[in-house]
């Protein structure tokens, strides 16, 4: 009897990938560590994300979200997404100048997790990552924005990064990620 294949999900891998990433620092300190947090969907989606996190008084921070919609390509073995999104975002505030941004924000947390992103991405022996990846910085971004498409319910500093993937094994075979 031949046993039927199942679907690779790209949210389900990202996901166990993810789940691998270290706590980050936004300071020296340890009192401020986080644990990365992966989730997706379109704009609504996060809204409803970031509002039921905040009823719950959880931090969703350091941010990773897949932004929906993404075409999919599916093969008998194989599974490949071709421009997905992911935006990597932390909780700031409006008056930090655009230097002070890059050194404390995205110097102490969103670069290091790209790095982190990208290193478990390559290490995880499921997903194949081109190693292009593009970016876009969006310092000081929140509802205030003017695109109705990319409002969010607080003000972040976020990195959105774009590449392609393709993931050839199911997560049953993700081998444990070292940072």
């Amino acid at each position: 009897m031949a046993t039927i294949k199942k679907v690779i999900s790209v949210e389900n891998t990202l996901e166990a990938i993810f789940d691998q990433l270290p706590v980050m620092k936004y300071t020296d300190s340890s009192i401020n560590e986080y644990k990365p947090k992966f989730d997706y969907g379109d704009n609504k989606d996060l809204l409803s994300f970031l509002k039921l996190k905040g009823k719950e008084k959880e931090d969703p921070y350091p941010l990773i979200w897949l932004e929906y919609p993404f075409m999919e390509t599916h093969y008998e073995n194989k599974m490949e997404a071709k421009g997905i999104s992911l935006i990597l975002a932390v909780k700031t505030n409006s008056s930090m100048t655009n230097r002070q941004r890059l050194k404390e924000t995205y110097g102490n947390v969103i670069n290091p997790l790209f790095d982190n992103v990208r290193h478990s991405l390559k290490m995880s022996n499921i997903a194949n990552v081109s190693g292009v990846y593009q970016g876009k910085k969006f310092p000081n971004y929140s509802s205030s924005q003017s695109d109705e498409e990319h409002k969010t319910v607080a003000i972040w500093d976020a990195f959105k990064i774009t590449f392609d993937i393709e993931i050839i094994s199911d997560i049953n075979c993700l081998r444990t990620i070292k940072f």
